[in-house]
């Protein structure tokens, strides 16, 4: 596992800030997997995350049945990066667009999401499920049955 962390500024001030918890997957089983030694050494050991020490605990879940609101998205050409994935950056995408719809701000102070599973890029549509709860909004982006990521907003 590694962490990425980043700071988005205007002038001086910080405006967006973020923490993400990298893990190495075999791309041929899709299981988790140890980075091997030789890229490992490559890299700081060791070094907690400052922005989100508490990332590697995150627990969220999709939102219950009850209560939700479902809103399709379409998938775009352009949403997908040169590898032929759904690149990060869509998935805010798709949950901006069911925000606006929903009639909530689609500039939240707080998003976390946590991705479940790889949008296949032949996909057409997802569906972006929402429900308030008592820190912001739950959400999910999910085709049927297969959940691709979970998340909260908060405003």
């Amino acid at each position: 596992r590694g962490y990425r962390e980043y700071r988005i500024l205007s002038g001086n001030d910080t405006i967006v800030s973020g923490t993400s918890l990298w893990l190495y997957i075999n791309l041929a089983s899709k299981a988790l997997c140890r980075v091997p030694a030789d890229l490992a050494q490559r890299f700081p050991a060791n070094t907690p995350p400052m922005f989100d020490p508490g990332i590697d605990r995150l627990a969220l879940a999709a939102p219950a049945a009850e209560g939700r609101r479902t809103f399709p998205v379409t998938v775009r050409y352009s949403d997908l990066d040169a590898n032929g994935h759904v690149n990060n950056t869509a998935y805010v995408d798709f949950l901006q667009t069911a925000l606006v719809r929903a009639g909530l701000s689609h500039t939240p102070s707080r998003v976390q999401l946590k991705f479940v599973r790889e949008i296949p890029p032949d996909t057409e549509a997802v569906s972006v499920a929402l429900a308030p709860n008592g820190d912001g909004t739950r959400f999910a982006i999910e085709q049927g049955d297969t959940l691709f990521a979970v998340g909260q907003v908060g405003s």
